[in-house]
């Protein structure tokens, strides 16, 4: 075997792990693409249950909940809240390598601004 046939080889075996990283990430990319689809379905699940109103001080249109009370507002805040928080589980899960576990303990601690969450999401999965 040449010097030529050995790079060859050594070329082609990195063009195949490039491939399969590839497929490896549109495979994440396509599950994130379809949590997200899932998110947004279950906002306009969410938002068909609002329906407008007018602000009796103002009269402008403001939106009102449907079942008219600050205890039914309040519940479609939390449903809001946890759906974020989920997406934001799976998104740490998905980019770092963390554990489900892990990632909601970051959520509850951190909230959800993301780039703070993926700091230290990298960081725990370093120290791993």
């Amino acid at each position: 075997m040449s010097a030529h046939d050995n790079s060859r080889d050594t070329y082609l075996r990195s063009i195949r792990r490039a491939r399969r990283r590839a497929e490896l990430r549109s495979d994440e990319t396509q599950h994130l693409i379809d949590e997200s689809r899932r998110l947004i379905e279950q906002s306009h699940q969410i938002l068909k249950r609002v329906k407008p109103g007018k602000n009796p001080r103002s009269g402008h249109l403001t939106r009102t909940d449907s079942c008219e009370g600050p205890s039914h507002a309040k519940r479609e805040r939390e449903l809001q809240l946890q759906a974020a928080k989920e997406f934001r589980v799976q998104f740490l899960m998905n980019e770092t390598g963390i554990t489900e576990a892990q990632a909601r303990e970051l959520v509850g601690m951190i909230g959800l601004d993301a780039s703070s969450l993926l700091r230290e999401a990298r960081l725990l999965r370093k120290n791993k």
